[in-house]
């Protein structure tokens, strides 16, 4: 597994959905310069990845698969594949690239235990997948605003399908994940973390820098 060199600076943000992570993310770029990573699906790249980091997709797919024996849902399951492929390829060129500028991933592989949350992690699995797991230098916390409610109100969301029960157990245990995650980070030491709620932007910035 590649590591990041010690002057490559890699932001990753993660949050409840309909937070405000991708507005964010543009924000960081039209205001201060960084560059979002940008995720484009290729077949070759989910093999190309699956072989470069066998233990994180293991993990991952492990997660995916006790989701899928809750929902009993294919498009679900292909649908949570996918974002495990899209994730792991935005810290995979963060990593990769060399060059000075301070990398922004929307939605990494923190932000996955959110989109997995239809079966709860105890925090020592969460430590045990994110041991193997590559993720920012610096990992943010977005909650300074409240979530939209209407995020999943269109009909064609895979999600929104499941019924409006199982999309209220689900986003309470979103809620759960956060505190678990932020336990798991603060004991590990894995990253450098904060939160947008508590420090705000600009004394992020001037710390990372």
């Amino acid at each position: 597994m590649s590591l990041p060199r010690k002057d490559n600076i890699v932001i990753e943000l993660y949050g409840l959905p309909g937070v405000g992570k991708s507005t964010l993310a543009k924000r960081l770029q039209s205001d201060y310069g960084c560059v979002i990573v940008s995720h484009e699906p290729k077949k070759w790249r989910a093999i190309t990845l699956t072989f470069r980091y066998p233990k994180v997709v293991f993990c991952w797919l492990n997660i995916i698969v006790k989701n899928f024996w809750e929902t009993k849902n294919l498009s679900l399951l292909t649908h949570n594949i996918s974002l495990l492929l899209s994730s792991l390829q935005k810290i995979d060129d963060a990593m990769s690239d060399t060059s000075e500028s301070i990398k922004i991933i929307d939605e990494g592989l923190i932000q996955r235990f959110l989109s997995y949350s239809d079966v709860m992690l105890s925090e020592k699995e969460i430590e045990r997948v994110l041991a193997v797991s590559p993720i920012g230098t610096y990992v943010v916390l977005v909650n300074d605003k409240e979530p939209q409610s209407n995020r999943y109100t269109n009909s064609n969301n895979v999600r929104a399908k499941l019924g409006q029960n199982y999309l209220e157990r689900w986003q309470g245990n979103q809620r759960l994940f956060i505190v678990a995650i932020l336990n798991v980070l603060t004991r590990t030491n894995k990253a450098r973390q904060y939160a947008t709620a508590e420090t705000s932007l600009d004394v992020i910035l001037k710390s990372i820098k």
